[in-house]
């Protein structure tokens, strides 16, 4: 009887129309309702698998406390045995595969086509998510604690140089003097850039880092359209003032035979990245290694990272390898705006 009542109740989603219910709504709403059901075989999995998980990591705490060092990116006891430092990621990629598989097996209609288990991928994933974020991404953040570390401390050198230099010119420090151009860094972006954090599902963050960089690419089209309007008013449409501050405002690989709106959205790759590295510097994200790498570690959906999920992580990527890299944020990135 209450097998019956939870199939009837699973109908009444699966049958809805479109209209009435979103597609992704609705397997959000069927995932949910197994899930929450604990009687239910793929209630009772994910129930017992979540709970495991969370006590092997808080084992894993225990033992680490107690006797454990960190050698090589192993954890060592006294009786020379190792924790695979990696442990935790590989029992959430478990868990996921395994609720998943479940899921699909109890209610085949949730893997019939690409879309739907895309779909209901994504929504184990929430729910998963939604348990173990802070066990997995604690274990992420440890390992690039020191990538990390460093590029707080390179920006915090970059910026406390320019002001000695200020001072040394007997100038004034001010929003208007920091090593960044104000006019360069779009709010939209900054934003975008710091929700990654908030974030707790890799859809959800792969969807602020798209945001990031059409908040960029909106902000360069802004300062292009401007600087063009400007230009024409003042009758000068084929001979652009090359001005210290026209070059910080109009990337150094542009026709400058441009002109006109219709271009304004054309970004060379040089000057998208140098635009990225800005923004990065200003954020100031203390864990940007870490939510990366997070994103490389469960970003699976290879047709997702084909597109503009997969470019904007890319982007990123390339950005933040740059700025690790890098010894001179004022010789790499800003050489010509001295």
């Amino acid at each position: 009887m209450t097998k019956r009542r939870r199939n009837e109740r699973s109908i009444d989603i699966t049958e809805s129309k479109e209209h009435e219910i979103p597609i992704n709504e609705k397997v959000l709403l069927v995932v949910s309702r197994s899930f929450n059901d604990r009687l239910s075989l793929s209630g009772h999995v994910y129930g017992w698998l979540i709970k495991e998980c969370k006590a092997r990591a808080g084992r894993e705490e225990e033992e680490k406390n107690e006797n454990g060092e960190f050698y090589d990116d192993k954890w060592y006891d006294n009786e020379s045995s190792f924790r695979d430092p990696r442990e935790r990621r590989q029992d959430v990629h478990g868990v996921l595969e395994h609720i998943t598989a479940t899921l699909i097996e109890i209610r085949p209609g949730l893997g019939a086509t690409r879309r739907l288990r895309r779909l209901t991928t994504t929504a184990v994933e929430a729910f998963v998510f939604g348990e173990l974020y802070d066990l997995v991404f604690a274990e992420i953040k440890e390992e690039v604690r020191e990538k990390d570390t460093n590029l707080m401390q390179k920006i915090s050198d970059f910026e406390m140089n320019h002001y000695s230099k200020k001072r040394q010119q007997k100038e004034m420090p001010s929003v208007h003097s920091y090593p960044v151009a104000v006019e360069n860094i779009s709010v939209g972006a900054l934003e975008a850039l710091l929700n990654i954090s908030e974030a707790r599902t890799p859809v959800d963050k792969l969807a602020y880092c798209v945001r990031f960089l059409e908040m960029i690419s909106a902000h360069f089209s802004d300062i292009r359209s401007r600087y063009c309007d400007n230009e024409n008013v003042n009758g000068s449409e084929n001979d652009v003032i090359n001005t210290e501050e026209d070059e910080r405002k109009i990337p150094k690989k542009t026709d400058k035979n441009m002109g006109g709106k219709s271009h304004a959205k054309v970004i060379g790759a040089d000057s998208l990245l140098k635009m990225v590295c800005e923004h990065i510097i200003v954020a100031k994200v203390s864990t940007l290694n870490a939510e990366l790498s997070f994103l490389e570690e469960f970003s699976t959906d290879e047709q997702m990272l084909h597109g503009k999920e997969g470019y904007s992580l890319a982007t990123l990527q390339a950005a933040l390898h740059f700025l690790n890299a890098s010894n001179d944020f004022d010789n790499d990135i800003f050489q010509n705006e001295d």
